[in-house]
């Protein structure tokens, strides 16, 4: 034999040594993924944020790259952004330590501007603020006179500013081109137009070198326990204007290595009652209609805050992509479209988002954080990773006296049930396709999340912060949801058509001949204490069979969807499915990880919870408990307690009785299409207590 029959050619062994590495790689982030890194329920350095946020690995992990453009600057971030006080200190969470020669700075809104030619931006909503004026005037009237329909026709100072916007024919003709460009562009195209926004910024700031606030640091970046997460505290100049900033980390050269866009703002008037706007079910996706209204709502934001009328802050309760499930998906989307799609989502909408002039903080919903996986387990694409990769932290708090506002994230369930049917139940097109059968879109939190939320709360030990704590979610942890009342169906068909503003054209208003917002006065609570249980991949259950008229269920009288569907996936109970919807069986080992509604509603109790905003619903619906009343109020517990409740329903329900009155405010959407109505709650304090006006948005 020749010596080629004993030694492997070099090429040959240059390939086996590839492969071997690439298997030992795959098994390793395979074992990142089913073991994840055990992290404090809570860092007491950082006690605002998800300390799970911190550990970067899973995200890196995915075979999907994503964003990336959460990068070295972990918090303050575009979703989580923080208020500044001169002559005060800000904390900077880092994923390492600063380099030699590098520093941080606060780079003014307003010298960002040009970056708008790259952002999916068109410039403020001309007569914008007047138009918003003149619903929230509305909308105090409607709150005045609960009782009332609310008329349907256009007040005399809406008809003036939107004729005032309308007669900007230059500012309607910059949507086209735009929405053309959103549709067309994805993958690398996308990738690439971030990166001309990188370079952008570096420019501007270089640009503007003699104009940034430089950030000093005190101390050294203090470590935070997981990995090379660490925290800076750094000390504001008492010069600090007014205004909202992005937050630029710059090299020993002067050249930008990462950033934050509007991460950091001064309030105007930080003694004065604050007034905030919650908004949610932006739903971004292939769809120019409701791409359309997510661009004009930032228009209109945008206008609002060129008049100095801007809210303090904006919250955004979740669903801010769509994922190709819902109203924003074209067919080909819904039924072919991959993991990578939805980087492209989380992509587009940053190009969106980012072009506010009003801070926003951000939660994610069900839509934003569906899984997708490989044949062998894994993970192609997680939305909640790449939540955290675009906007920050999955839930977070911000301290604005006299409140406390605890963001959660009430999509947090375990991952396979976050993650489209594959096995033996699936049928053919389930199996070439990520999107057909969502397992489970309501909400819960998991055990590590309610520790955290307990501790907000001033709860277990943890230190009480003086503040009225406010929760907002996308997700109404009462299993609650609103529907149309019997009478507002027959007195206000949804077909009726707005009055058109003298000389405008109707092709030009096509939104005002849309169905109206139903508002509070129309709406009742249905399936109050109702909890859905889990599915898996392995559930026989079908989403087919989700929909039906829930003959016999007793849910109160009511019209339309969702009143009508007997298992609207709320929230989630422990339980799981198994062969169908009468075979229910106790939690499985990711189930299990789940937090017991009773939990969650004990910590609402327990922590003296004032008011929950949410999204997830499709229209305007409010409901008030007094103190001594249970948290699912007086008419839901009556309705439990008549399915049959035993004496150990009766014990839960005794320890769910509020401490103090608590308000539920579900939210409209702002742009699904398939929503019955689209708009935004305005907050504001009235006489010591939060108020929501509910504004239209159309």
């Amino acid at each position: 034999m020749t010596r080629s029959h004993h030694v492997l050619p070099p090429l040959l062994l240059l390939v086996l040594l590839v492969a071997a590495l690439s298997s030992v790689g795959l098994a390793t982030r395979l074992e990142q993924l089913r073991d994840p890194v055990h992290l404090p329920d809570v860092v007491a350095r950082a006690p605002h944020l998800s300390p799970r946020y911190l550990d970067r690995t899973a995200t890196r992990a995915q075979i999907v790259d994503p964003p990336g453009l959460v990068d070295t600057i972990l918090a303050p971030s575009l979703g989580a952004p923080v208020a500044l006080a001169p002559d005060q200190r800000m904390q900077v969470i880092l994923a390492r330590p600063l380099a030699a020669g590098e520093s941080l700075a606060l780079v003014g809104r307003a010298l960002l501007a040009p970056l708008d030619e790259l952002l999916y931006a068109v410039p403020p909503m001309p007569a914008g603020a007047d138009l918003v004026a003149a619903r929230i005037a509305r909308a105090e009237a409607e709150l005045a006179s609960p009782d009332a329909l609310p008329s349907r026709s256009v007040s005399a100072a809406e008809q003036a500013a939107l004729i005032r916007r309308y007669a900007e024919k230059d500012y309607g003709r910059r949507f086209a081109p735009l929405l053309q460009t959103i549709q067309d562009e994805a993958g690398e195209e996308l990738r690439g137009r971030v990166e001309r926004v990188r370079k952008r910024f570096d420019a501007l700031v270089r640009a503007s070198a003699a104009d940034l606030v430089p950030l000093a640091p005190e101390g050294s970046c203090a470590p935070l326990g997981v990995g090379r997460a660490c925290a800076l505290d750094v000390v504001l100049p008492p010069t600090l204007p007014v205004g909202l900033f992005a937050i630029a980390l710059r090299g020993p050269d002067g050249r930008t290595r990462d950033f934050q866009m509007n991460a950091a703002y001064r309030p105007a008037a930080p003694d004065a009652p604050p007034e905030l706007v919650v908004a949610g079910d932006l739903q971004w996706g292939d769809n120019p209609v409701v791409s359309r209204k997510i661009v004009s709502w930032v228009s209109l934001m945008n206008a609002l805050a060129a008049d100095a009328r801007a809210p303090e802050a904006i919250v955004l309760v979740g669903d801010i992509v769509d994922c190709g499930f819902g109203s924003a998906g074209s067919l080909w989307t819904k039924l072919f479209s991959g993991a990578s799609d939805y980087t492209r989502d989380y992509l587009q909408v940053w190009l969106a988002l980012a072009a506010l002039r009003v801070p926003t903080h951000i939660v994610p919903g069900n839509h934003d954080g569906y899984r997708f996986q490989d044949a062998v387990g894994q993970t192609r694409s997680d939305g909640l990773l790449l939540f955290e990769s675009t906007f920050g932290p999955l839930y977070h708090s911000f301290d604005r006296p006299p409140y406390r506002f605890v963001l959660l994230n009430s999509y947090d369930l375990p991952k396979d049930s976050r993650t489209s049917r594959r096995g033996d139940n699936s049928t053919f097109f389930e199996s070439v396709s990520d999107k057909l059968n969502v397992l489970n879109w309501g909400g819960g939190i998991g055990s590590s999340q309610l520790a955290w939320l307990r501790a907000r709360l001033g709860l277990d030990g943890a230190q009480a912060s003086g503040l009225t704590p406010v929760l907002a979610l996308h997700h109404d942890p009462r299993g609650a949801y609103p529907a149309l009342r019997q009478q507002a169906f027959d007195t206000q068909p949804w077909t009726t058509q707005r009055h058109l503003p003298f000389g405008a054209k109707p092709t030009e208003l096509r939104a005002l001949q849309s169905r109206p917002t139903p508002h509070s006065s129309q709406t009742e609570e249905v399936h109050v204490g109702y909890y859905t249980p889990l599915r898996d991949g392995t559930s026989g259950t079908r989403s087919t069979e989700w929909f039906d008229l829930g003959a016999g269920v007793g849910l109160p009288t009511s019209v339309g969807y969702p009143g009508w569907s007997k298992y609207q996936q709320e929230w989630h109970g422990r339980q799981l499915y198994r062969k169908s919807f009468f075979d229910v069986v106790a939690p499985a080992t990711g189930a299990s990880e789940l937090a017991d509604p009773a939990q969650v509603l004990r910590a609402v109790v327990e922590g003296r919870v004032t008011a929950i905003f949410k999204g997830h619903d499709n229209r305007f619906g409010r409901a008030q408990m007094a103190a001594g009343e249970s948290v699912f109020g007086r008419v839901g517990e009556e309705a439990l307690l008549r399915t049959g409740g035993d004496e150990g329903l009766r014990g839960a329900l005794s320890q769910l009785r509020l401490l103090a009155p608590l308000a539920v405010f579900h939210n409209a959407d702002v742009a699904d299409i398939e929503s019955d109505g689209h708009g935004f709650l305005w907050l504001r304090v009235r006489a010591g207590q939060l108020e929501a006006l509910e504004i239209d948005h159309r």
